[in-house]
């Protein structure tokens, strides 16, 4: 038996102790963080549903978690067939969750985060799902509770620029919880730390050229931050250059509506024209994909039905683990 199929048969034999479970999802984090063949095999042997599982049942256990969340993120960082099996057996539902449930823990909120950027990356389907179990909220909640935190503000900018892209209209969830200002916040907050104002300006840039939104940025204090940071960074720094894209892109009358002139020339200067999956802090400069009109009636019924079964209440799997053989 090799070692993937130990650690899922302890989770399994091992069900009822919580600090088995725990320790036995870590490990599980740890080796889904490396490469895409660990996190499919991990697919094979309904990890991802075990960590679900899990979830529910210690859902107030820092420890199992913490680790479950990280379990559901790495297995979506390199492997399309895992996004696609997380938008069906509830782990987007399960992410947002546990942000709402657990905003007090860090690591939780953090964790949830950076699976809501993973399982959107390069999945229209799975944005509209996130959109429509309220991953909006969830992200201005997380920021909320942890505003000095620079892995929770950078992993929720993250999150926003992956979930906004392109074809999701969330315009009205946006306004409804004050997403804007909560992120032009983060970069207030934050406008020292570089790694905090890449992902808040590419979540921006979501923000007012995928959804109309430059006028409500424009009335935030964003002009003011912008000037901080042109300040702080040095001119030929590529943050300082992004953040006059940024001003730019806000001032233009052609913003959101012409896609000509600064547009191009911020996304392919800015975001490479995609949208980011987060793998030990890489940036993916993967571009996103776009959903044809003739396609999006047959997706509409795909996804009522992955977001009724998600909707219900989930309940635990019986997945059984067969040994490999002797030798």
């Amino acid at each position: 038996m090799g070692g993937l199929e130990c650690i899922v048969t302890a989770l399994k034999v091992h069900k009822d102790d919580e600090m088995v479970v725990g320790n036995a999802l870590t490990a599980l984090q740890i080796l889904c963080s490396y490469e895409k063949s660990v996190q499919e095999q991990c697919l094979k042997l309904h990890v991802m549903d075990y960590a679900i599982n899990s979830m529910l049942m210690y859902p107030t256990s820092d420890i199992v978690m913490e680790a479950a969340t990280g379990v559901l993120g790495n297995m979506c960082s390199h492997s399309s067939k895992n996004r696609v099996k997380a938008g069906k057996n509830g782990a987007i539902k399960m992410s947002i969750d546990a942000i709402k449930n657990m905003s007090a823990n860090e690591d939780v909120v953090a964790r949830s985060l950076i699976m809501l950027t993973n399982v959107c990356f390069n999945n229209d389907l799975n944005r509209i799902i996130a959109k429509k179990l309220g991953a909006v909220e969830a992200i201005v909640i997380g920021m909320k509770a942890h505003p000095e935190s620079t892995k929770v503000q950078r992993q929720a900018c993250r999150a926003v620029s992956n979930i906004c892209i392109k074809n999701v209209d969330l315009k009205q969830e946006v306004l409804s919880h004050d997403l804007i200002g909560q992120v032009v916040t983060a970069l207030t907050n934050h406008v020292n730390e570089s790694r905090v104002v890449e992902p808040v300006l590419s979540a921006l840039y979501s923000l007012c050229v995928y959804h109309g939104l430059r006028q409500e940025i424009d009335e935030t204090a964003i002009e003011d931050v912008i000037t901080q940071i042109r300040e702080h960074y040095p001119p030929e720094s590529e943050i300082h250059e992004k953040a006059s894209l940024t001003e730019t892109e806000l001032k233009s009358d052609e913003n959101c509506f012409g896609f000509i002139g600064n547009w191009r020339r911020m996304s392919h200067a800015i975001w490479g024209g995609g949208d980011t999956v987060v793998e030990e802090e890489r940036l993916d400069k993967t571009p996103g994909t776009t959903i044809p009109e003739q396609a999006k009636s047959a997706l509409s019924s795909r996804i009522e039905g992955y977001i009724s079964r998600a909707s219900r209440k989930t309940t635990p799997m019986k997945v059984e683990v067969k040994e490999a053989p002797l030798g």
